[in-house]
């Protein structure tokens, strides 16, 4: 996936994922147009560029009424889209000059302690996978 692509999302593209992530299962672009109220040839394009940049992927192929059409996923949760975001609103406000251990702690500092120590065991975790991910990707 072309991370980079994630930022300059188009409004019907952003739509088009939103029915995606809401629904969390496969759709054709007629129901993702139904339920999310958009315009079918809207969202084909939408989903055509989307998967130019590997941000949604059809899953399974399917005979509706006398036609084959496509269903698809996304490739990244809202979490993961969001925290792309973040991450690069981030690094232009403060220009990569803040680390990101610098920029957790303050996030945290302001908060109670339960709720610091549950959010440092969540990111522990998050840590930990980070770590096996590297390794793995170390080992190939």
């Amino acid at each position: 996936m072309n991370k980079s692509k994630v930022f300059n999302l188009k409004q019907s593209e952003l739509n088009v994922l939103n029915v995606l992530w809401n629904e969390n299962q496969p759709l054709m672009s007629s129901e993702i147009a139904k339920k999310g109220g958009l315009i079918n040839s809207t969202v084909q394009l939408a989903l055509r560029n989307l998967m130019k940049n590997e941000i949604v992927r059809v899953i399974d192929v399917v005979i509706n009424v006398t036609s084959l059409s496509r269903k698809y996923i996304p490739n990244l949760t809202k979490e993961e889209y969001e925290s792309i975001l973040l991450t690069n609103k981030f690094k232009k406000i403060v220009n990569e000059s803040m680390s990101n251990p610098f920029f957790v702690a303050t996030l945290l500092k302001d908060t109670d302690i339960k709720t610091v120590n549950s959010e440092i065991d969540i990111l522990q975790n998050l840590i930990n996978e980070l770590r096996e991910e590297i390794k793995k990707k170390e080992d190939l």
